[in-house]
C-alpha cells in the first residue's frame, strides 16, 4: 500500500474507496447502509464490559489440560509503550512458577554481532511445555516493522530450533540471511510475474481480513 501500518487515516481512506470495496467484493447491502470502514469503533469500545484483565488463567488452563507438547513465544519491543515488556515478563514468570516450570538464566541474544535483546526460557518438568519470553531491542509496538531483521531471525529460530533440549539460540543466523537482497518483482529474463502475483494475493488477503475486522467493530 505504500503507507506505514500506523497511518490509520490512509488505511481508512483507502478501504472506503469504491474501487477497493469492489475488488474486495464487499456486499452491496452493507455499502448501501452508508457505513464506513473504521479501524476502531469507539461506541463498542466504550460500552464493552471487560471480563478478564489478565491472560493468567488462560495460560494456566492450557499448561494444565493440554496434553500434547507445545511451545510459546512471547515477545515485546523493549520500547513498546502499549504492551510493555516488563508486564509480560512478570506475567509469564508467575505462570511458570504456578505450573512449577524450571527457569533458565535470562540471556542476551544478538543480530549481526550486536545486542538484539534478551530471552528467558521456562520448561515444564517433562520438557513438553516451553515458554520463551523475548525482548527485541529498539522495537516499539510493531516489532517486525521496527526491527525486521532481528524479528525474522527470532521467529525463524523459534519455529525451527536447532537444539533438542527446549532451548533456542536466538543469535543463530544459520537459517536466515542477515543481509538479504530483495528479489525483483518481475524476472526480466522471461517476464515471469509469479512473485508479483503472490505478493498481490497476499496483500489482497490481508486487506480483506482488515476490512472484515474493521467493519465488524
Amino acid at each position: 500500500m505504500g503507507y506505514p501500518c500506523w497511518n490509520e487515516d490512509a488505511v481508512t481512506f483507502y478501504l472506503n474507496r469504491k474501487d477497493v470495496q469492489d475488488a474486495l467484493h464487499i456486499p452491496q447491502e452493507w455499502r448501501d447502509s452508508r457505513k464506513q470502514w473504521v479501524d476502531c469503533n469507539d461506541p463498542i469500545y466504550d460500552q464493552y464490559h471487560l471480563t478478564y484483565t489478565t491472560t493468567y488463567d488462560l495460560f494456566n488452563y492450557v499448561l494444565r489440560y493440554f496434553e500434547q507438547p507445545f511451545r510459546f513465544l512471547i515477545y515485546n519491543g523493549d520500547v513498546d509503550t502499549v504492551c510493555n515488556y516488563l508486564g509480560d515478563a512478570w506475567l509469564m514468570r508467575d505462570v511458570a512458577n504456578f505450573n512449577i516450570m524450571a527457569s533458565k538464566p535470562r540471556v542476551q541474544w544478538y543480530f549481526r554481532n550486536q545486542s538484539a535483546g534478551y530471552s528467558q526460557n521456562y520448561q515444564s518438568q517433562d520438557k513438553t511445555k516451553v515458554i520463551d519470553v523475548v525482548t527485541v531491542k529498539g522495537a516499539g509496538h510493531f516489532v517486525p516493522n521496527d526491527r525486521p531483521g532481528p524479528s525474522a531471525q527470532m521467529i525463524t529460530n523459534f519455529m525451527f530450533p536447532q537444539a533438542q533440549n527446549g532451548l533456542v539460540d536466538y543469535s543463530d543466523y544459520s537459517l536466515v540471511n542477515p543481509t538479504p537482497v530483495p528479489l525483483p518483482l518481475v524476472n526480466p529474463s522471461n517476464g515471469n510475474t509469479e512473485t508479483t502475483t503472490k505478493s498481490s494475493a497476499t496483500v489482497s488477503f490481508f486487506l480483506a481480513m482488515l476490512f472484515v475486522a474493521g467493519a465488524a467493530m
